[in-house]
């Protein structure tokens, strides 16, 4: 926990640093379709790792890709109330 913290305050100075040099410009250098992969990948994340909340499936894994098989394997443990309330939350 303490390693996180402390990568968490060291990239949080290291962007406000990058911010006030202003070093925004250095994106452009990315190309397109990088940035396109990694923003695809980074909703693909979001979505899989807000199934379990979604389905009130609790699986033993900790890989995000994984828990979303593993749900379809136990398609049964779904709690119908939680995915309704999701469900209606989200509309």
């Amino acid at each position: 926990m303490q390693a996180l913290v402390t990568l968490a305050l060291v990239m949080g100075i290291v962007q406000v640093g990058a911010g006030l040099l202003r070093l925004g410009f250095l994106v452009r250098f990315v190309s397109n379709a990088v940035m396109t992969g990694f923003l695809s990948g980074l909703g693909v994340l979001v979505v899989l790792s807000q199934l379990g909340d979604l389905t009130g499936y609790s699986s033993e894994y900790s890989n995000k890709v994984v828990q979303a098989v593993d749900l379809l394997f136990h398609l049964n443990e779904i709690s119908v109330p939680t995915l309704i309330v999701g469900w209606s939350a989200s509309a």
